[in-house]
């Protein structure tokens, strides 16, 4: 995790606290551009591999291949739906959601090759006059790529993933 060491007015940082702060300026880049609606810019942060983008639905540690899912996405379906949200062409889109997130909670973990971050977030939401206010946790797992960090995968649990969700016209 991270550490610092304080002796009188002097704060050291240790590589873990470099690797915190970093992670947590990228989650809260990313959070960002979804939120700014700026597509491009949001699905560039994903890894040339094979990724997977994962909302659940019902049970958090469901087998996504054996349960249904809110969003289930590869690059080519995740592409797919960034189109769609940047042309507005679906009548659900002929205003743009305005949406403001905030991250906390985060949980940093190296396996292998991969950092597993784990962290909660609050978003709210706006769309023709009616607020809503969402709520849940996410798992990035993490890549470096020539230094810069990318999204393997990503998973939302939303809290209330188990109820009836309105239409989400934001990325979760």
């Amino acid at each position: 995790m991270t550490s610092m060491k304080s002796s009188e007015n002097k704060t050291e940082f240790t590589p873990a606290t470099v690797e915190f702060h970093s992670i947590s300026r990228f989650l809260v880049n990313e959070a960002q551009l979804a939120d700014k609606g700026e597509y491009d810019a949001w699905l560039a942060l994903w890894a040339d591999e094979e990724i997977k983008y994962w909302v659940p639905c019902n049970w958090d540690d469901a087998d996504p291949a054996e349960s249904l899912a809110i969003i289930l996405d590869d690059r080519a379906h995740l592409e797919e739906r960034m189109v769609r949200m940047k042309h507005r062409r679906a009548h659900t889109f002929s205003q743009p959601a305005r949406a403001q997130r905030v991250i906390g909670n985060i949980c940093i973990v190296k396996e292998n090759e991969e950092w597993v971050v784990n962290s909660s977030f609050t978003l709210g939401s706006i769309n023709r006059g009616e607020q809503s206010v969402w709520f849940g946790e996410s798992e990035h797992r993490l890549i470096a790529e020539q230094s810069i960090w990318r999204i393997k995968s990503k998973k939302v649990n939303l809290l209330g993933n188990d109820q009836t969700l309105t239409s989400l016209l934001f990325l979760p």
